[in-house]
């Protein structure tokens, strides 16, 4: 994301705005999907 290569080159202003606008920001899912076991295991059987 380039708001993290400029956040050393940005004013405290510009910080404090994209630090109150963090929490509105999609989040990442909570639940795993179970990785390369659970494809194995969903993969049709040959």
């Amino acid at each position: 994301i380039d708001e993290i290569g400029r956040w050393s080159s940005m004013s405290s202003n510009e910080r404090a705005a994209i630090m109150r606008e963090l929490p509105s920001r999609e989040k990442t899912p909570v639940t795993r999907r179970g990785g390369r076991a659970a494809r194995l295991k969903r993969a049709p059987k040959l």
